[in-house]
This record gives C-alpha cells, structure tokens and sequence, in this order.
C-alpha cells in the first residue's frame, strides 16, 4: 500500500500522465485511488488499536492505584512495609534449593521494584548500573491481579543484548508459588530461555512463552511452553494485569541494606 500511495500521489502532481504524454486508464487510476483509501483505513484503524490499548494501560495504571490504596487502608495489612517486596523468607527458602549450588548461600539484594521505579526501561537500567564488573544471577517475581507470585530465575539476569536474541541456559526456571511452590527446570527441547527486548522481556518458547510482561510492567500473559515444560500458565490465567514486579540480585558478597523481607507481603492480603 505504500508503494501505491506514492505511485497515486506521483500520478496526481503528473496529472496523471504517462512519461510518454499519454493519461493514465481510468481502470488503472481507479485502482490506484482504492489503494489510496484502503492505506486510509488501515492507517486509522491501527490508530483505534493504539488509542485503544493506551487507555486500557492507564485504566489499569489508576486501577492498580485503587488497589494498594484500598490496601493500605486494610487495619490488618502493611503497605508501607509489606509494598517493599513480594520476597517472604518462606519463599527465598522454598527457592533456595533449586538455585545453582554455588548460588545457595549468597546475599539477596532488591535492584528493581514497580513501587519504587516503574517500567522495564528502569529495570534494565538498575540492572546493568549494579552489574557492571559482569552479568549477575537474578530472580524476577511478579504479582498478578489475582495476587498470584510466580517468576523465574536467570544465572544471567536480566539486561538487554546487544542483539535481540534468545540466552541463558539450563539453570533457568519459571516458578510459581501458589497454592504451592511449583518449579519448572529447563526441558533442554530448545534454548528459549530470556527474550530481553525495550519494550518486553519474555522466558521460553516454542509455541508460546512461558511468561511475557510488557514494557510499561502493567500487562502480562503465561502459556504452556516447550521450553520448561510449565503445563499451563504460572500466573493466575494466561492473560493478567500486573500489580507488582520485582528483580532481585544474588550478591556474592553481602551488601548494606535494608531488610529485604517484610513481616507481611502482599501476597498474603486477602
């Protein structure tokens, strides 16, 4: 269509002649005067979709506000300390023993949170800024609407490649917590392990990824995938809006912060 739009368009400043002096048929000007429309359509039909998709991400954005807002008016339950992390101690230890051996016992360390930083761009730039020295291990935890807490592990972390491709390896997992902690090892069927894109990060394939958040971290999906043999999403449903994401650094030295658990997640709200 772009191609006839400027043939259309070259056509009309010619005054639709030929080169030779002759006019243009009408059956082929008529033609090119329906391409003309047809590129019309599409082009405001693809803006209806992103107009469309804009406003379901602020709906959400304000939804998700509602959300710990409601929260944090609960008697019972500590935003302030529990919108921290989604890292309970039940859960690091329940992990603990599906990392590496030599991963086992290092420091875990909070580099990126929705509540703090916002989007992927941020993510990937707190990541890189706390790894310069090389690529480190890393967990990525994710709430959904449900306040489901499921995510993955990647030796690698989590930073863009200088060329979008596929990496990691078979020390990769996707793994989700509830109702009990299900962990999804690498099947070794393919090497879909971390798709790190600008505007998505994605883990496994073959069909379908195991888990996909977008850029702006308010949408999400999770498939059944070849590439760790999930059987089905490990989120609360395949398609979910996301109320939290954290990425978590395994130090090997120990590093001066604060706490890196809370009495209360808010995977325990009800």
């Amino acid at each position: 269509l772009g191609v006839a739009r400027r043939l259309f368009l070259m056509m009309k400043c010619l005054d639709c002649c030929l080169p030779d002096g002759r006019r243009l048929p009408p059956e082929m000007l008529s033609r090119l005067r329906e391409l003309e429309m047809e590129a019309a359509e599409r082009k405001a039909h693809d803006r209806q979709i992103a107009e469309k998709a804009e406003k379901r991400h602020v709906t959400w954005k304000e939804e998700r506000a509602r959300l710990l807002g409601a929260m944090r008016l609960s008697g019972h339950f500590n935003v302030e300390g529990a919108r921290r992390t989604l890292l309970s101690n039940h859960l690091k230890e329940a992990l603990t023993p599906f990392l590496p051996p030599n991963m086992r016992s290092r420091e875990w360390h909070q580099v990126f949170s929705t509540e703090a930083h916002g989007t992927l761009t941020s993510a990937y730039q707190l990541w890189t800024a706390s790894h310069l020295k090389a690529p480190g291990p890393g967990v990525l935890l994710v709430m959904d609407d449900s306040r489901h807490v499921f995510g993955a592990f990647c030796p690698f972390g989590w930073e863009i490649q200088p060329r979008l491709h596929y990496y990691g390896d078979g020390e990769c997992f996707l793994f989700r917590s509830m109702p009990e902690l299900e962990v999804y090892r690498a099947t070794y069927a393919n090497r879909h392990y971390v798709l790190a894109a600008h505007d998505s990060i994605a883990l496994g394939g073959g069909g379908a990824f195991g888990l996909w958040l977008d850029g702006d971290l308010t949408l999400g999906a999770s498939h059944a995938c070849t590439t760790f043999g999930n059987p089905g999403p490990i989120a609360a449903s395949e398609s979910f809006n996301i109320v939290s994401v954290e990425m978590w650094s395994l130090s090997r030295d120990k590093l001066p912060s604060t706490p890196h658990t809370a009495t209360q997640t808010l995977a325990s709200f009800s």
